[in-house]
């Protein structure tokens, strides 16, 4: 370090960086498993809220050479809680980012169906035919290739998503179809 940067003061600094992220990420996950206020529960927005957070994944799937395709229905409510409401769409769309195929397409989605709110996630995801999606909810779950930590996670992404949805009440459903998966959010409409 006397010496100025070099290779492993930048490494040293990166790992720093990752453990730093990592168990600020395990905190969360603690704090999630607490019980949910019902009165910090409001009726919020979720057409806006979903296109907000959308909009700020953009520039990150672009730039790494992706496409992002929105189909997201105007004034659509529900009854939940801002922040974990923000931090699980947010999860969602960030792990479709993350693993989604090279080239190619992230699609989100907000539509009404009857009573409910249904907002999907969806990424490409060739290698997807046979794969036991139940396990992508298990905290640290990075067998398969596409899951493993040179795509820069920890494997508890997903699992964070499960406990908001089913801390908030909302079905959480996992599906993977023509070279799809997809993550569909199931809420009462408000």
């Amino acid at each position: 370090m006397m010496s100025g940067e070099n290779e492993w003061t930048q490494s040293i600094l990166h790992q720093s960086k990752r453990m730093t992220k990592l168990v600020n990420n395990l905190v969360r996950l603690a704090r999630m498993e607490e019980k949910l206020d019902k009165n910090r529960m409001e009726v919020l927005s979720l057409s806006e809220i979903s296109e907000d957070i959308a909009h700020s994944f953009e520039a990150v799937i672009q730039q790494g050479g992706k496409k992002l395709e929105k189909s997201i229905e105007k004034d659509i409510k529900v009854k939940s809680d801002i922040n974990m409401l923000q931090e699980l769409i947010s999860i969602l769309i960030d792990n479709a980012s993350k693993y989604c195929d090279d080239g190619g397409t992230i699609g989100i989605s907000l539509s009404r169906k009857g009573r409910q709110a249904v907002f999907s996630v969806s990424n490409d995801y060739a290698d997807g035919k046979g794969v036991d999606y139940s396990k992508f909810f298990d905290r640290f779950y990075r067998e398969d290739s596409s899951h493993n930590s040179s795509k820069g996670g920890f494997g508890i992404g997903l699992s964070m998503a499960a406990e908001l949805a089913s801390s908030l009440g909302i079905r959480i459903n996992t599906a993977w179809a023509e070279g799809r998966i997809s993550f569909t959010l199931h809420f009462a409409a408000a």
